[in-house]
């Protein structure tokens, strides 16, 4: 055969007493690599070192194992495949048995017009370079991603149903448990403000951090709220934590450092007298300690594409008011403004994608700190300027 194993075309020879297991276990992978470039075929039959066309024997019923087979693993890749996308044709061999039994397997692949990546049904990623199948982990991952980023209309669709579903369902479960007072440690109660730090990487396969390395790198990292005393890094369940508060009462705010990278940092001194502070709530995220987080986890290998969530709890019945818990609270500032108390016990603001490093933080979460806000009746957060800046002016 004359044509040579490129980008598009896998040959993949066939010597096993049993083909048609060989060929369903080999096809997952590579329809993935496959999907994840220009699309392209796999050949079953062919010989890769010399190109010869030895075939495969199948009879009519293996031919149809194959049929279901190839269906039901591909049935298994994230995002779902359109049956459309894909082709099995067998070709019979020129030459073979007298009953026509000897064929090459051809499985070809569509070439697709967006960039969303696929995934096997376990999470792994490959792509073909060179000519070759290979699974991408690690800052290989994160490269790949970004390069993707860069070449994509909308960022945001690159991320697929599965990644975000995993993101949403690990939101929803740590929101839960802080409700719950299922923390690592005891806090003040009252109103909290939540921050997730959720890189892709960590949703789109196995990570899992040497927690001994991170704990002598992140010693530094302060909890929100600029506590007078706070860490070091201390080994839990989950992974790594740090309080910060008076040592002789309840923290009001930690860190926790997940096994697979994500970072979550809960505020509980936020609120006063039925009012909740909102922009103190804005500096914790936006300037410090906030972006420190976004850069340890860069320092860890998993920097962006990260999602930011903003979540408020046990917030019903308090009004969120443009000051800080050191500044005089002036009513006068914000008579005839129709502000009202939040009527909810948790605000889930919308989740924010941050594309890659050295975006302004500031800018890509007004959307959610404008829902917050707007859930307690302003028309969203008199942090911004006009030009969309964060500036954390006060309402004169």
């Amino acid at each position: 055969m004359a044509e040579e194993e490129d980008d598009a075309t896998e040959f993949k020879e066939v010597s096993s007493h049993n083909p048609v297991r060989t060929i369903a276990d080999t096809a997952e992978d590579h329809v993935v690599a496959f999907l994840n470039g220009k699309g392209g075929r796999i050949l079953w039959g062919i010989r890769d070192k010399d190109r010869c066309v030895n075939g495969v024997s199948l009879d009519s019923h293996a031919r149809d194992r194959i049929r279901k087979e190839i269906a039901s693993r591909l049935l298994h890749i994230q995002p779902a495949l359109d049956p459309t996308q894909y082709r099995l044709d067998f070709h019979p061999v020129a030459g073979g048995p007298p009953l026509g039994e000897l064929f090459v397997v051809e499985l070809s692949l569509k070439r697709r017009k967006d960039n969303q990546p696929y995934y096997c049904h376990n999470g792994d990623l490959f792509v073909r370079i060179n000519g070759v199948k290979q699974k991408l982990t690690g800052p290989r991952l994160t490269a790949w991603i970004q390069q993707r980023f860069q070449s994509t209309s909308s960022a945001a669709d690159f991320v697929d149903d599965p990644i975000r579903d995993r993101i949403s369902a690990f939101r929803s479960d740590r929101v839960g448990k802080i409700l719950a007072s299922k923390t690592p440690v005891p806090l003040e109660p009252g109103p909290k403000l939540v921050l997730h730090l959720l890189p892709v990487r960590a949703f789109a396969e196995q990570v899992a951090l040497d927690l001994k390395s991170a704990q002598q790198d992140g010693n530094s990292l302060e909890p929100m709220g600029r506590p007078r005393t706070y860490g070091p890094l201390r080994f839990n369940f989950d992974g790594l934590f740090s309080t910060g508060g008076p040592e002789a009462q309840k923290p009001y705010s930690y860190i926790q450092l997940f096994r697979n990278g994500v970072m979550e940092a809960v505020y509980a001194r936020i609120s006063r007298d039925k009012l909740v502070f909102g922009l103190d709530c804005g500096r914790q995220v936006v300037k410090a300690p906030g972006t420190s987080y976004m850069q340890f986890q860069k320092h860890l290998g998993l920097g962006p594409p990260l999602f930011i969530t903003i979540t408020m709890l046990s917030i019903r019945g308090f009004i969120i008011v443009p000051c800080g818990p050191n500044d005089p609270i002036e009513f006068h500032n914000w008579l005839g403004m129709p502000i009202a108390p939040v009527d909810q016990e948790a605000l889930l603001a919308p989740d924010v994608l941050v594309e890659h490093e050295g975006a302004d933080i500031g800018r890509l979460v007004r959307p959610a700190f404008d829902s917050i806000w707007q859930a307690s009746g302003w028309p969203g957060s008199p942090g911004y300027d006009e030009a969309g800046n964060w500036v954390g002016l006060r309402i004169r």
